[in-house]
């Protein structure tokens, strides 16, 4: 078996969109988004995730303050679970210090700069795969 399960967070719609339009062409790659910390939890704990494309802030146009505006706290989620993560590579607009220092201490070392290429997720989705099953994903 050699599929990969992709979760795509991040809370602008049209990123995903564009994200899972640019992969589609690929087989085996079966995508997942979800624009909220609720939602990918819900993914989450459903599915089998394999490699996560997560956006460090995630927020609405609500006035109101979410509480898990930080997309580490996704990355958090899953350590407490305590079961094999999937790898994570952080999508990003704009460069925090501080967060990109806590995405480091928590293990990420995987940054596609915002706006991104299919290119530069191919290349992380490769990067999964072979460590997963040792061979080039079939194209």
């Amino acid at each position: 078996m050699t599929d990969l399960n992709i979760l795509i967070v991040d809370d602008v719609a049209f990123i995903r969109i564009g994200i899972k339009t640019s992969l589609s062409k690929y087989r085996n790659l079966y995508m997942f988004d979800a624009g909220t910390y609720e939602e990918a939890v819900k993914i989450l704990d459903e599915e089998k995730i394999d490699l996560i494309f997560l956006d460090l802030n995630l927020s609405t146009n609500s006035q109101t303050k979410l509480e898990h505006e930080n997309g580490l706290d996704i990355v958090r989620y899953l350590m407490e679970k305590e079961t094999d993560s999937p790898y994570v590579a952080i999508l990003s607009g704009t460069v925090n210090e501080s967060k990109m220092r806590e995405a480091y201490n928590l293990g990420i070392t995987n940054i596609v700069s915002k706006p991104f290429s299919t290119e530069s997720l191919m290349s992380i989705i490769d990067e999964v795969h072979e460590a997963m099953y040792q061979v080039p994903l079939p194209r």
